[in-house]
């Protein structure tokens, strides 16, 4: 492995998961892209309201985005690993699809809070979204997960073309951990 993707929106959900994708890197000190996507909201409201504007919201993602690389290199110091940032206009579901075209990351490691009742049967999750519009392995960590290794993989199969050249991918990421793969 030689690039993880991790997609952040600042929350405690996502910093957990960058957590997770850092002690997960431990075997494989691949480069690791923190990424955020920032838009503007349209607000529908009577009174005019203060709107930051573009060059605004990406300057302070870039800050914000430094602030979490500095916190890395404070939690591991002396890491072997290159830590990159990106930030980008637009949804979060359709920027991350964007950005894995392009840097083609062996791994999407995200957080995932889920949504309950009418939005999530109306809109879905982020990481709903973005697993189903990308083509490499994701991770999703539950807000409360904490990495402990990787002891079994399930691989689900539809049967499609390609699912044995991602079998020999998820059997060569499972001997890292020494884990069991189920088919």
């Amino acid at each position: 492995m030689k690039t993880i993707l991790v997609p952040t929106d600042f929350s405690e959900n996502a910093d957990n998961a960058i957590m997770y994708a850092l002690e997960m890197n431990k075997k494989f000190n691949a480069k690791i892209i923190l990424f955020h996507s920032y838009f503007i909201p349209v607000y529908a409201a009577e009174a005019p309201m203060n709107v930051p504007g573009l060059a605004e919201l990406k300057n302070d993602a870039m800050k914000s985005l430094e602030k979490v690389k500095v916190k890395i290199n404070t939690s591991f110091p002396g890491n072997n690993f290159v830590i990159e940032t990106s930030v980008s206009e637009g949804m979060p579901e359709d920027e991350i699809a964007t950005i894995t075209e392009k840097e083609k990351p062996d791994m999407v490691i995200m957080g995932t809070k889920g949504a309950h009742g009418i939005r999530e049967i109306l809109i879905g999750t982020t990481t709903a979204s973005v697993m189903k519009n990308i083509r490499c392995p994701i991770i999703a960590v539950p807000a409360e997960a904490k990495f402990k290794g990787i002891n079994k993989i399930v691989f689900a199969t539809n049967y499609a073309e390609n699912d044995f050249e991602n079998i020999e991918s998820v059997i060569d990421f499972a001997k890292h951990y020494q884990a069991e793969v189920t088919i």
